[in-house]
């Protein structure tokens, strides 16, 4: 397990053969209700987007990176 950290002084843990992939990108906390979120932006069909870290581990969006 590796960390990443993210705003609002919060971190995640990923799984070492997803880390190399999510590194490369700032990731910030969302806050919804009373749970946080990992996310990022990016460009989904050439719009930005909040892409969340759990969507893209399972490989449920398709968006060109930013």
């Amino acid at each position: 397990m590796k960390i990443i950290n993210l705003t609002r002084s919060k971190t995640t843990f990923v799984d070492d053969s997803d880390y190399v992939r999510l590194s490369e990108f700032k990731w910030f906390a969302v806050k919804n209700k009373h749970l946080f979120y990992a996310a990022r932006s990016g460009y989904i069909n050439g719009k930005k987007r909040t892409v969340y870290m759990h969507r893209q581990i399972l490989g449920i969006i398709n968006l060109k990176l930013v």
